[in-house]
């Protein structure tokens, strides 16, 4: 058997509890859905602050290495300027030395002896630039018919004469420019 239930309250005071708890219900949800939402919020703004401060260190960070890598740029165009340097001080040693004190005595051997030499450079490839000065003019024929005759070793050693420049000083000796391929 079920039991009896018996209501003496009228109809109207019925419909006003049933209003009440249906408000009551209402407005604990809402509350409930306020703190919700207010966790929510507070948890979105955790995260926010947390990502701009990991942005920050971030940004901290690339600002750092940027920096580093600027210097270490620098250092990379001066080793590189030092290995090309290197590079060719290489190429020079490997031309051997031997080799270009060869073109020089060979050069000294074709200069008469009345001519000075002012300056002598040997270039890459055997190519020699003297700069002489002859007291007179038979000399300076000497020196020239010597570097241009039909000998043997003459026709062996050099490829290609050349005068760059012929002048005569007010002391009249003569000064030439000389670039001679070997």
């Amino acid at each position: 058997m079920a039991g009896v239930n018996i209501n003496l309250l009228p109809v109207q005071s019925r419909t006003d509890q049933k209003a009440q708890k249906r408000f009551q219900i209402i407005q604990t949800s809402s509350i409930a859905v306020l703190l919700i939402l207010i966790f929510l919020a507070s948890l979105v703004s955790a995260i926010h602050i947390l990502q701009f401060q990991n942005v920050s260190k971030l940004k901290n960070e690339y600002k750092l290495r940027e920096e580093k890598v600027l210097l270490l740029k620098d250092k990379e165009a001066q080793v590189s300027v030092l290995k090309n340097r290197l590079t060719l001080i290489n190429q020079i040693n490997k031309s051997s030395i031997k080799d270009n004190s060869k073109i020089y005595r060979s050069f000294l051997g074709y200069i008469s002896p009345g001519v000075n030499i002012s300056t002598i450079a040997i270039g890459r490839g055997g190519r020699v630039i003297a700069s002489i000065v002859a007291g007179d003019i038979l000399t300076f024929e000497q020196t020239l018919s010597s570097l241009i005759s039909d000998s043997d070793a003459a026709k062996e050693n050099i490829s290609e004469i050349g005068i760059d420049s012929l002048s005569r000083a007010r002391d009249g000796s003569y000064r030439a420019i000389l670039n001679i391929q070997y």
